[in-house]
């Protein structure tokens, strides 16, 4: 077909696919490094397909479910599948609860992940928290959702 005729592509167009994650809850009753359950997603390109740049949208509500004051420190940690983590995002003291039952806030990062994703396949996607307010509850729910930019080779 000639270029720009109608179902063809031209050839440097980059183009965009989302790939949501499930919804994930964890409660964490305990101070020091502590993570939340791996999500997975599974990245599926059309042949030819070449990625540009990955990007993960991951997001966390955090609440806390006693009347203890909490500093919380949040690492993104990501791997191919049944491959080592890695952090790609980390900040320290980013929340702090006073002593309030109910407490809850939430984070949104958006992170380039490009050197990870960058081939068809199962990505794992999970946060590492630390929280200091020791052995007391603090519910978390993550959602993830992985943006891929390809062209055709």
């Amino acid at each position: 077909m000639p270029r720009g005729s109608p179902g063809t592509v031209p050839p440097t167009a980059e183009l965009l696919l989302k790939f949501p994650g499930e919804e994930a809850f964890d409660d964490i009753a305990a101070a020091g490094d502590q993570t939340t359950t791996e999500v997975e997603i599974t990245v599926v390109l059309p042949p030819g397909a070449v990625v540009v740049r990955a990007m993960l949208l991951a997001d966390v509500t955090i609440m806390n479910d006693t009347a203890t004051a909490h500093k919380i420190n949040l690492d993104v940690d990501a791997r191919p599948l049944a491959g080592a983590w890695a952090t790609y995002w980390t900040v320290d003291g980013v929340v702090g609860f006073p002593a309030a039952d109910g407490a809850t806030t939430g984070k949104t990062c958006i992170i380039d992940i490009s050197a990870l994703v960058n081939v068809a396949g199962t990505y794992g996607f999970r946060f590492t928290v630390n929280q200091s307010g020791g052995a007391n509850s603090v519910h978390y729910t993550t959602e993830y959702c992985l943006v891929i930019t390809y062209e055709y080779a």
